[in-house]
């Protein structure tokens, strides 16, 4: 596990093996917004990966909740996200957490 830092802000990475979860529309540094449904994919890391300069974690789907209801992912479902920190269009993302 390794822990980049910005500012304010302490970006955790993990490794391969490490159960995530990761989150569309929220940072896990930032509290839930009242009144929005949870979207989020749980699963483990199978890999890292580079693609035109950027790493991925590549996540295997155990669970995926949509609008707040739960959903069975797809047989094999394979999910990629950017790790922690890495600069996306306004700030570095910050979306998967350790379960």
């Amino acid at each position: 596990m390794t822990t980049a830092s910005s500012t304010q802000v302490s970006y955790q990475n993990f490794e391969i093996g490490t159960r995530v979860r990761s989150w569309d529309f929220r940072r896990v540094d930032e509290p839930k917004i009242p009144g929005r449904p949870d979207c989020f994919v749980e699963g483990t890391v199978i890999a890292i990966i580079e693609q035109h300069g950027v790493n991925f974690y590549e996540i295997r789907a155990e669970r995926r909740v949509w609008s707040g209801e739960e959903e069975a992912p797809e047989d094999g479902e394979i999910i990629r996200t950017p790790l922690n920190g890495t600069q996306s269009f306004r700030r570095c993302t910050n979306n998967v957490e350790k379960i």
